[in-house]
């Protein structure tokens, strides 16, 4: 009897000890965000997804490397548990949360997580149940970016769903706090220990990209500006995964890596994936309240059906506590039963979101095919929609001639939106004053005007007095002037041109303005000499 109470324990222990190391791992990624102003403290998120399993559970915490030759750091997971994603084959979210402190800037640290072990039977590497999940995150630590975040990928790595045939597309949402640019660019899936910082990041072993698995000619590309992730077309079933890195750049500048490492999970299925409509990209002047309806129809299956869709939105207009009130919102039915699903996308702009960068707006679709057709059949379509706010122009500028300075008094109104930090920038120009009428998106002045910045003035100002450097201007000379607002850190940004305002200060008096030798000599010698048009010569002519 004690020998089989021992054999039973034995076997007991062998498939506890099995269990906690079997595979799990389907995607993730690392955000890194300043958390002090005077120190270089800085909090990091890992986002993992994963199989429901007993190994997930009990992946309590990870290890994390900062990137600074230190140990791993051990860190838990956020909130003890992980999260159940509906309606995601029995997909997890998980999220692993601490704050570390730099003793130095540096142009790059590398903070990583390797973990052990992917899921089972992915297709384009070997092994992967005995390969570690890796992902990475490469970011810059100096003075002048301030409190800065590197990009959150708001859209969860859980539409993986693909089927045999028809093309996949996944966009990552990705948005960043402060209106730094993002790109986005392919790289390959990589592994590391767990116990050492020092082996970490090597390609996984026969790493290919899910196109290169099938015989069958297929596309798999990353669109460097919007990051829709495209699989034109899977060819057969299995589970694939990929990494794709998003950058983050500030004025010309690469400040930031983000790789996201996901799965895709291609089925065979009698389901066709929806069509969301969504409306073109506009640009608004802050203050705009922006309707929008958005729509999406269901492609019938081979028998004709089709499925209830769900249509759902993500993005920073939701969420923008980094820059103020108010919120935009979405509403739609869920689960509509119609052949076209529809949804009111609602934001009325302030001044607090003016930014040189778009705001992209993702809208994703979902159907839901009968229980009998299988959850993995659940197929999706998701969409980018780009909105800039631009600043208004100042109104009501006006040039008149200062008899005190011999100069320019220029005047406008009170501006719209005064944003701590930013100026309004003079311009003037020498000679004709042109007819310049900009369109709804276009700000700044074209260098092609042929306009000079001559001043820049707080934002609360509403007068200047132009004196030429104290030279006072030229007489009987058309000047024209027109106003730019420009908005600082971290937003950036500038407002349209106003209305040009015209000038010229009058003189009877003949003014010589040039005498220069052109040619010199004892007979011929040429010089050219010029002087103003005096004012009401024409009454003699």
């Amino acid at each position: 009897m004690k020998s089989a109470l021992r054999y039973i324990f034995i076997v007991s222990t062998f498939l506890l000890s099995f269990e906690s190391f079997a595979s799990h791992l389907k995607g993730g990624e690392i955000s890194v965000r300043r958390v002090s102003n005077t120190s270089l403290t800085y909090e990091f998120t890992l986002t993992t997804y994963t199989e429901n399993n007993r190994a997930n559970q009990e992946q309590t915490f990870v290890w994390f490397c900062f990137g600074d030759g230190t140990a791993p750091v051990r860190v838990l997971r956020c909130c003890g548990t992980p999260v159940d994603i509906p309606n995601t084959n029995g997909t997890l979210k998980n999220i692993y949360r601490t704050t570390y402190t730099y003793p130095a800037p540096s142009l790059y640290y590398k903070v990583n997580v390797a973990i052990p072990n992917r899921n089972d039977n992915v297709r384009n590497m070997s092994d992967s149940f005995n390969t570690p999940f890796y992902v990475e995150t490469i970011f810059s630590i100096n003075s002048g970016l301030g409190l800065n975040s590197t990009p959150v990928l708001l859209n969860p790595a859980i539409d993986i769903t693909a089927v045999v045939g028809q093309k996949y597309t996944h966009n990552p949402n990705a948005v960043d706090a402060e209106g730094d640019s993002l790109a986005y660019r392919l790289t390959i899936c990589r592994q590391g220990s767990e116990e050492s910082c020092d082996l970490r990041g090597a390609s996984v072993n026969n790493f290919r990209q899910p196109n290169e698995v099938s015989a069958i000619p297929a596309t798999f590309e990353i669109n460097a500006k919007t990051g829709d992730l495209v699989w034109n077309a899977p060819a057969e079933v299995g589970k694939y995964n990929c990494a794709f890195i998003v950058e983050e750049w500030r004025n010309g500048v690469k400040i930031s890596e983000t790789v996201r490492d996901m799965q895709i999970e291609v089925v065979d299925a009698d389901n066709k994936a929806p069509v969301i409509t969504v409306p073109p990209d506009i640009c608004v002047e802050a203050g705009t309240m922006i309707r929008q309806t958005i729509t999406a129809t269901d492609t019938p299956s081979s028998t004709g059906r089709r499925d209830p869709l769900t249509i759902t939105s993500t993005g920073a207009v939701y969420d923008l506590a980094y820059i103020g009130p108010p919120l935009a919102t979405f509403v739609s039915t869920p689960k509509q039963t119609t052949t076209v699903a529809t949804g009111t996308f609602t934001w009325q702009t302030s001044c607090n979101h003016i930014r040189e960068q778009t705001y992209d707006i993702l809208f994703k679709v979902e159907d839901t095919p009968p229980v009998q057709v299988g959850t993995a059949a659940k197929l999706t379509d998701s969409k980018i929609m780009k909105i800039k706010v631009v600043a208004p122009s100042v109104k009501n500028f006006k040039a008149a001639a200062d008899p005190v300075t011999k100069g320019a008094s220029l005047t406008w109104d009170s501006y719209a939106c005064q944003n701590p930090g930013a100026q309004i920038v003079i311009y003037r120009k020498e000679g004709s004053c042109p007819d310049y009428t900009p369109s709804a998106c276009q700000t700044g002045l074209p260098g092609s005007l042929g306009y000079q910045e001559i001043a820049r003035v707080p934002v609360s100002d509403v007068k200047y007095v132009d004196t030429n450097g104290g030279k006072g201007l030229k007489k009987n000379v058309n000047y024209g002037y027109r106003l730019v607002v420009v908005f600082g850190a971290p937003t950036y940004g500038q407002s349209i041109a106003s209305a040009g305002a015209c000038l010229m200060i009058e003189s009877p008096i003949i003014l010589m303005t040039n005498v220069t030798v052109d040619k010199t000599d004892v007979t011929n010698g040429e010089i050219t000499v010029k002087w103003t048009r005096p004012i009401g010569l024409d009454k003699y002519l």
